[in-house]
């Protein structure tokens, strides 16, 4: 009698195979195709899922971890396989790893009152920016303070928060 003979041959129940397809990313059934395909009845499957969700959101996210971990693995052994060859590669990895951060640069053309709303947009964020700031400093908010232009005659106030001195 060989290992395999030994071994109890268990069938695996239509929840663990549910929990299983609901956890594998490359599987894209639908609990339609899922009940339809073992000849469940649509109203036990939907009580089952009611009545143990929690149960059930648990053991999928548990799994789909696994997956993922498994994924990644294979993700960093193709890659690692390229990196003397193909730069992108290197690129990738770098950016995987959170070593690379770039920033996507648009090149169209913008009009002129599309340019004059992204600078109130701008001037409206620095205005409540400086507003936190006198706030957390102690100081009294001024409203409807703008770039180099102070109304209320203080010389203390101006566009730059003060540095110290070295």
């Amino acid at each position: 009698m060989s290992d395999e003979e030994a071994k109890p041959r268990v069938e695996r129940t239509w929840h663990e195979l549910y929990i299983q397809m609901q956890s594998d990313p490359m599987d894209t059934r639908t609990d339609r195709d899922f009940f339809t395909s073992i000849d469940l009845p649509e109203s036990t499957f939907y009580a089952w899922k009611t009545k143990f969700r929690s149960h059930i959101f648990k053991e999928v996210e548990k799994r789909r971890n696994e997956y993922r971990n498994e994924l990644r693995s294979k993700m960093y052994k193709a890659l690692s396989k390229k990196l003397d060859k193909d730069t992108n590669a290197i690129k990738l990895l770098a950016q995987l790893l959170g070593d690379l951060v770039e920033k996507t640069e648009t090149k169209m053309e913008m009009s002129d009152a599309d340019k004059m709303r992204r600078v109130v947009s701008l001037m409206g964020e620095i205005s409540k920016k400086r507003q936190a700031w006198d706030t957390s400093e102690g100081k009294p908010a001024q409203e409807d303070r703008h770039l180099g232009d102070d109304k209320s005659g203080d010389s203390e106030h101006t566009t730059e928060p003060e540095r110290p001195a070295r």
